[in-house]
C-alpha cells in the first residue's frame, strides 16, 4: 500500500496493491519538468536505448546490472527501468523504484497507470489519475484501456465522456473495447459520432462485426472505406476464413492489391484449417518469400491429413525446422501408431521444451507404452524442463492405464507441492487415476476437494463407482450432478446405465417401467449411439427378448439419447477404458434393425 511521506515521493508498504491516503496534487507541480537528476552523460542515451531493449528481450537481470551500474541516471532511465520491469510483471520492482525517483514527468506517472491496470490494480491507478494535477490525453487513454482490459465497461465509457479533449486514439480504444465485450450496437454508435476516422476505426469496426458473424454487414462497411491499407484487407481475409467462407476468403486475396506476408499466412492457414491441404500447398508454392509460420502451417496440415511421412520429407526441407514443428510431427507418428519413429524424432531433437516432452509422454501412454512413458518423465524431472499441468495429467492417465495406484499417489503428491493439484485437468485425472485403481475413498476426497467440476469430472466419478460395483452411490453423484449447471453427455449415459444395472434397476421390462432409472435418465439429451444402445440392454437383461430391445432403443431414440447415424467408436474407446465388456465387443457384429 502506498502512503504518503513528506519527501515528496510515494513510498510501498504492499506489494502489488496501491492505496493513496491524502491527494498527489501537493508534491505534482515540480514532478513535470522531466528535469535531469544531475548533468546530462553524453553516453545516457545509448544506454538508456539498452535498458530498453534488455527489458523488451526479457532480459531483466542485465537492464538492472546496466541500471546499477551506471554512475548518472536521468528520468528517461528511470522510466525504462519501470516500463520494462511492468513488461516482464515484477509489479513490486517497478512500484518500488517509481519510490525512488527524485524527479518525475507525467511518461512516469503514465507508465505507473498503465502497469498498475496491467496487473488488475484499479483503485490504484484511479487514485494515481486523481491525484495527478497536469494530465495528458495519453493519461486518459491508458485510464481508459485499463477500464476494458479489467471488465469495466461503463468506467470506461464514462471515463471517455469526461475527457477534455480526444484523439482519434481515443475513439479507437472505446471502440475497440466495446467491440471486445460485445457490445455492437454501442460501438457502432461511437463509430458514426467520429469526426476524423483513421484506417484503424474501420479496421476496429469490421474484426468486430466479422467476428460476430455479421459478414455483410462488415463487407458493406469495408466497401465504404475512403482508403483500405493491406490491415484493412487482411481482416476482412481473416474473418471469411474464421466464418467458413473460404472461397470468398481466396477471391479477396486475389483482389488485394498487394499481399503482404500476413495475408499469404492468413489463407495458407486458413485452408488448412477448413482441410483444403492442397490448396494451401499451392498458395505456399506461389508465396513468394516464405516464413516460419508459413512452413509450419503446412506441416501442420500433412500431419491433420495422415501424411505424416510426406510431413517429415517436408520438415527436413525446411530452413526454420524449430521445437514446434519437429513436435508436431512427433504427435503424428504417435497418432498413426509409429512409435519407434516419434522416439527417434525426440531423441535427435537438438532441444525440448515442456510441450515435446508431453507430447511424447502422452503419446507413449496412448499407444500402450505407459511403462516407457514413465521412464520418460523420470528423465524429464531429472534434465527437462519442469513439468507442467499438462504433464501431470498424462502421466496420472498413464499410472490410471496400467494400473499403478503407487506412482500414482507418488505423482498426485508431486503434483500438490508444485502447486499444479489447483489445475481442473489434474484434478480430473487424479479422481480417475485413484477410480481406475480401486481406491474409491481417494478419489472421493480429491473429487470433493476440487472447487469446481466439469463433466469430466462428473463422469469420473460416477463411472468409477459403477465401476466398482457400487451402482447406489454412483446414482446419488448423478443426482447431485443434475442439480449442477453441468450438463451430462454421453459417457454420463454409460455410467448411469451400468449403476442401474449394478444396483439392479433393469429388467427385462422396457426403461420407462422404471420410474427410477427415467427419473436419472430423462434429463439426458445426448447421442449415444444405435448398437450402443443394444448392447448396453444387453449388458443389463440376461435374455432380452427382440421386442423388449427394440422397444429399449426406440424409447432411447425418443428420448434423443441414441443417433443410428452415429459411428460406434467413442463409446468402445469408452468401454475399454472402464471395463464395460458391453461397450468393448459391440463394433464385432452387426445388430438387428429397428423395427
Amino acid at each position: 500500500m502506498f502512503i504518503y511521506r513528506p519527501t515528496r515521493s510515494l513510498k510501498l508498504t504492499g506489494i502489488l496493491s496501491l492505496n493513496l491516503v491524502g491527494s498527489l496534487s501537493p508534491f505534482i507541480p515540480t514532478c513535470f519538468k522531466q528535469t535531469r537528476t544531475s548533468t546530462t552523460h553524453p553516453n545516457l542515451k545509448p544506454l538508456n536505448s539498452e535498458i530498453s531493449n534488455h527489458m523488451r528481450n526479457g532480459s531483466v537481470k542485465e537492464a538492472q546490472k546496466l541500471f546499477d551500474g551506471m554512475p548518472q541516471r536521468n528520468t528517461v532511465t528511470y522510466n525504462a527501468m519501470i516500463r520494462g520491469y511492468f513488461q516482464n510483471g515484477q509489479f513490486s520492482n517497478a512500484l518500488h523504484l517509481f519510490n525512488l525517483m527524485p524527479e518525475c514527468d507525467i511518461f512516469s506517472y503514465n507508465t505507473v497507470i498503465s502497469g498498475l491496470m496491467q496487473c488488475g490494480d484499479v483503485n490504484g491507478a484511479r487514485e494515481v489519475f486523481d491525484g495527478m494535477l497536469f494530465r495528458d490525453v495519453v493519461t486518459w487513454n491508458s485510464m481508459i484501456s485499463g477500464y476494458f482490459r479489467n471488465g469495466l465497461v461503463g468506467e470506461a465509457v464514462q471515463m471517455f465522456d469526461g475527457m477534455p479533449s480526444r484523439n482519434v486514439v481515443s475513439w479507437n480504444l472505446v471502440i475497440a473495447g466495446l467491440v471486445n465485450c460485445g457490445e455492437f450496437d454501442l460501438a457502432e454508435e461511437f463509430f458514426k459520432e467520429m469526426r476524423t476516422r483513421d484506417v484503424a476505426s474501420w479496421t476496429i469496426m469490421i474484426s468486430g462485426l466479422m467476428s460476430a458473424g455479421r459478414m455483410v454487414e462488415a463487407r458493406e462497411l469495408f466497401e465504404g472505406m475512403p482508403v483500405k491499407d493491406i490491415r484493412a484487407w487482411n481482416t476482412m481475409i481473416e474473418g471469411y476464413l474464421e466464418n467458413g467462407y473460404t472461397e470468398i476468403a481466396e477471391e479477396l486475396f486475389r483482389k488485394m492489391p498487394v499481399q503482404d506476408i500476413d495475408s499469404w499466412n492468413e489463407i495458407i492457414n486458413g485452408l488448412v484449417n477448413s482441410g483444403r491441404i492442397n490448396d494451401a500447398i499451392r498458395h505456399f508454392t506461389e508465396m513468394p518469400q516464405k516464413c516460419r509460420k508459413s512452413w509450419n502451417s503446412i506441416l501442420l496440415g500433412l500431419v491433420r491429413n495422415g501424411l505424416v511421412k510426406e510431413a517429415h520429407a517436408f520438415h527436413e526441407k525446411c530452413p526454420f525446422s524449430d521445437i514446434v514443428s519437429s513436435t508436431n510431427l512427433i504427435v503424428g507418428y504417435f497418432e498413426i501408431g509409429d512409435v519407434g519413429a516419434a522416439i527417434k524424432l525426440f531423441e535427435l531433437m537438438p532441444t525440448r521444451d515442456a510441450t515435446a516432452w508431453n507430447a511424447t509422454i502422452c503419446g507413449l501412454g496412448e499407444n500402450d507404452h505407459g511403462e516407457e512413458g514413465l521412464k520418460l518423465y523420470v528423465r524429464m524431472k531429472g534434465g527437462g524442463p519442469p513439468p507442467d499441468e499438462c504433464t501431470f495429467t498424462s502421466v496420472l492417465t498413464i499410472c490410471s492405464d496400467l494400473p499403478a495406484l503407487y506412482l500414482g499417489k507418488q505423482t498426485h503428491t508431486q503434483a500438490i507441492k508444485m502447486g499444479f493439484h489447483h489445475f481442473i485437468a489434474v484434478s480430473n485425472a487424479t479422481v480417475t487415476m485413484y477410480a481406475r485403481c480401486g481406491n474409491m475413498h481417494s478419489a472421493s476426497l480429491e473429487f470433493c476437494s476440487m472447487p469446481t467440476h466439469d463433466v469430466i469430472s462428473w463422469n469420473s466419478i460416477i463411472c468409477g463407482f459403477a465401476h466398482h460395483g457400487n451402482g447406489e452411490k454412483a446414482l446419488e453423484m448423478f443426482k447431485q450432478m443434475r442439480l449442477t449447471e453441468v450438463k451430462p453427455n454421453q459417457i454420463t449415459f454409460v455410467g448411469v446405465l451400468s449403476a442401474c444395472s449394478h444396483a439392479g434397476l433393469v429388467d427385462q421390462d422396457t426403461l420407462t417401467q422404471n420410474k427410477r432409472l427415467d427419473d436419472c435418465t430423462s434429463e439426458l439429451r445426448m447421442e449415444p449411439f444405435y448398437r450402443f444402445g443394444v448392447g448396453t440392454w444387453r449388458c443389463h437383461s440376461k435374455n432380452p427378448s427382440r421386442e423388449a430391445r427394440n422397444n429399449c432403443c426406440k424409447q432411447c431414440a425418443q428420448q434423443g439419447f441414441i443417433n443410428p447415424e452415429k459411428n460406434l467408436l467413442y463409446p468402445i474407446k469408452f468401454g475399454k477404458f472402464w471395463g464395460f465388456p458391453h461397450l468393448q465387443n459391440m463394433g464385432v457384429q452387426e445388430e438387428e434393425e429397428i423395427e
